[in-house]
This record gives structure tokens, C-alpha cells and sequence, in this order.
């Protein structure tokens, strides 16, 4: 019965008459009863309130031997004392305890949520003890997700979702970029975008926007996973649907473009370059409509080369440096890049070889004719690409 700490000691205090008296009482009878209760009585993770409570009203005691003495006695010393009780009690007993649950945490596999016995401590612990203990959370995640996991899955969702604002940013950061996004990106990798479309075909889409919209996601790493791995994919599977058969029923086409930009996090159609790829889908449709299957061909994508979730956001946070540069009016010789579909905005007339060649130019790759034997097919000039004849 913890609550009996705090009516023993106020059954004790009219008898002393120096102040390390009561400490003395707490250090002697109560702190080993204590110790004894945490030790060999308390269960961590089934019940954390038991623990929490105890601790409380110790806490309570303590704080009433520091006021039981006024006048010539010293009660400074008391106070000393009793805090370096209290400390004691946490530091000796209580964080090695919740140190060892932690250790033993399995994060996929245990049935009672961390949250449900770690957290309570968070307001009665200091906070260099409790980041380290975060840090700890940090590592047993990390190396739970570090296998590949299915994004479908809610449960990690679920999971790593409740340390917002409980991580520092750094470290939420840290697991985000360590163990969501490359699973997020190879998803979207693998992605295969039915025509005609399928139900449920866009689930995955929508599994992966509600990272973002959670705010797990910020906004330069959304736009990158949806423009490097999803767009060209999405324009691509458009195309080949459109080109196969020019007689394709064109009241399927508007819904498909109209559902998958559904699925798109809305933050992404404020971005020109994933705008770009949208206008791109709407040309292939009009040419569709029109039976135009030049033009169409002229709307043909290139392949997905060396586009890609890390190379986008490498191209994005370069073009924000530069932004942020020359909005405080510094000089720089980069320029934003264009990308594909870029070219195709209202009033610019743009080939797909310019696009390719500015692909190939940020990317540091030479693109030239090919020469001698194998310099065409099918009638067609061959380039070489790096070490790539496309």
C-alpha cells in the first residue's frame, strides 16, 4: 500500500526535533520496503501505473519532510537529503528497470504498446534520462523495420506514428529516413498501374500519401517519392493503354485520370514539375480523342533511367539551395533543371531528346549519336548514354 508512506511519516514528525530526522526514518524502514517493491514486485510492462503511483506518493512524502522543520532548524539540509532520495529511488532502481523493458521490447511482436508503460514516466523523469531512453526506442525500431515491411501494413504505420512530437526532430527524422522512405520509394518502385483500371488498384497510392498527411512526411520528401518514382510510371502505363488500341473506351480514360489524381497528396498538384506530368496525361488523352496517333507517339515517355526517389530529391534540395541564394542576392552558375514533361506547358513547343538531353546533362551522363554498326534501328537514330545505347 504505497499510500501508507505519507501517513507513517506524518505519524513521525511532532517526534522529531532535528531536521535529518524523518530522512533518516524514509532512508532506514521505508527506502529499502521500496526498493524491495520495485525490484521484485513491480512489472514494467503490465503495470506501469503501480509504478508510477508509488514513486508519486514517495515523491509526496518527501516533499513533507522537506516542511517539517522552520525556525533555527535546518531545513535546507533536510531538503538536500530527501531530494537525494528521491533521486536515488529513480536513478538506482526505477531507469534501470524501464532501461531492461526496453532492451527486451520487440516492437512487431510484443502485444502491449510501449507507449502504454514507458510514457507515463516521461513527466517524473529528467530529460537527459528520458532521451536516452528515447534513443533506445529509436535503435529497437530501426532495427525492427530494417527487414523489408509491407506498406499496405498498418500496424507500422500505427507504430512509429505515436513518436511524433515525443522524438526530437533529428531523431524522428533520423527513422524516417532510415527506414520509411526507402521502403515507401521501393513500393512505389514496383507499383504496376493497371489500364483499365482495377478496384482497390490505388490503395498503395493512398497508403502512402497518409505518412504525409500525418505529417510524418515533409513536403520536399512526398513530392520526390510521387514525381521519382510514381509520375513517368503513371504516364507511361497512360500511354501504352492509349497507344495499343486507338479505339479504347474514352469514358474509362477520364476516370482513371481523375481517380489517380485523386490518390495524389493534394500539397504534390502545388508542385509545377508533377503538374507537368498531369498536363503531359491530358495531351496523350486529347490525341487519343482526336486520333492522333502521331502525335500521340510524340508523347511517348522515355524509360525510367536513372529517375528515381534520391536522385529527385537531390535535384530539389539543390534547386532550394539555389533559390535561397539568389533570394538574398548571391550569384550561382546552377540553374534550375527541367525535367520531362516540363516542356509540355501551354505556348513551349519541347521534343523529348531536348528533355532527355537535360536529363542526361544533370546527371553529369554525355548523350551522342551512335556510330559505325548498330547506328539505328528499326530505323531510327541510337544514342549512347553513359554506357547505355538507347
Amino acid at each position: 500500500h504505497p499510500e501508507r508512506i505519507v501517513s507513517v511519516l506524518d505519524s513521525w514528525r511532532p517526534i522529531f526535533i532535528e531536521g535529518d530526522g524523518l530522512s533518516s526514518v524514509f532512508r532506514k524502514f521505508l527506502l529499502p520496503r521500496i526498493r524491495r517493491a520495485i525490484l521484485s514486485q513491480w512489472d514494467v510492462v503490465m503495470s506501469p501505473q503501480k509504478g508510477v503511483v508509488l514513486y508519486r506518493i514517495m515523491d509526496v512524502a518527501l516533499s513533507r519532510a522537506d516542511d517539517t522543520y522552520e525556525g533555527d532548524i535546518n531545513v535546507s539540509s533536510t531538503h538536500i537529503k530527501c531530494a537525494l532520495s528521491g533521486k536515488e529511488v529513480m536513478d538506482d532502481y526505477i531507469l534501470p528497470k524501464l532501461k531492461s523493458s526496453v532492451r527486451q521490447w520487440q516492437p512487431t511482436l510484443d502485444e502491449t504498446p510501449i507507449e502504454s508503460w514507458l510514457l507515463p514516466w516521461m513527466p517524473h523523469i529528467e530529460k537527459k534520462h528520458f532521451d536516452e531512453l528515447l534513443k533506445d526506442v529509436h535503435k529497437k525500431l530501426r532495427h525492427a523495420l530494417s527487414p523489408r515491411w509491407d506498406v499496405m501494413d498498418e500496424s507500422v504505420f500505427n507504430l512509429i506514428r505515436i513518436w511524433k512530437g515525443i522524438f526530437s526532430e533529428s531523431l524522428m527524422d533520423s527513422l524516417v529516413s532510415q527506414t520509411i522512405l526507402p521502403e515507401l520509394a521501393r513500393a512505389l518502385s514496383d507499383y504496376c498501374i493497371d489500364t483499365p483500371p482495377k478496384p482497390n488498384n490505388l490503395q498503395l497510392l493512398k497508403s502512402v500519401s497518409k505518412w504525409h498527411e500525418s505529417g510524418l512526411l515533409p513536403k520536399h520528401h512526398i513530392e520526390s517519392l510521387i514525381e521519382g518514382e510514381l509520375m513517368l510510371n503513371f504516364v507511361s502505363a497512360l500511354h501504352s493503354w492509349l497507344s495499343a488500341d486507338m479505339s479504347v473506351d474514352h469514358c474509362q480514360v477520364p476516370a482513371f485520370y481523375s481517380a489517380f489524381k485523386a490518390a495524389v497528396p493534394l500539397s504534390c498538384l502545388e508542385d509545377s514539375t508533377i503538374c507537368a506530368y498531369f498536363y503531359a496525361a491530358l495531351m496523350m488523352i486529347d490525341a487519343s480523342v482526336q486520333g492522333d496517333s502521331k502525335q500521340l507517339e510524340e508523347l511517348n515517355p522515355p524509360s525510367r533511367m536513372t529517375i528515381s526517389y534520391r536522385s529527385t530529391l537531390a535535384r530539389r534540395l539543390l534547386e532550394a539551395k539555389t533559390r535561397e541564394k539568389l533570394a538574398v542576392g548571391s550569384s550561382s552558375s546552377h540553374r534550375p533543371t527541367k525535367t520531362f514533361y516540363q516542356g509540355f506547358v501551354p505556348g513551349v513547343t519541347r521534343s523529348f531528346r531536348e528533355a532527355f538531353e537535360d536529363l542526361c546533362n544533370q546527371n553529369g551522363l554525355l548523350l551522342q549519336p551512335k556510330m559505325g554498326l548498330n547506328a539505328k534501328k528499326d530505323g531510327k537514330q541510337v544514342f549512347e548514354c553513359g554506357n547505355k545505347n538507347v
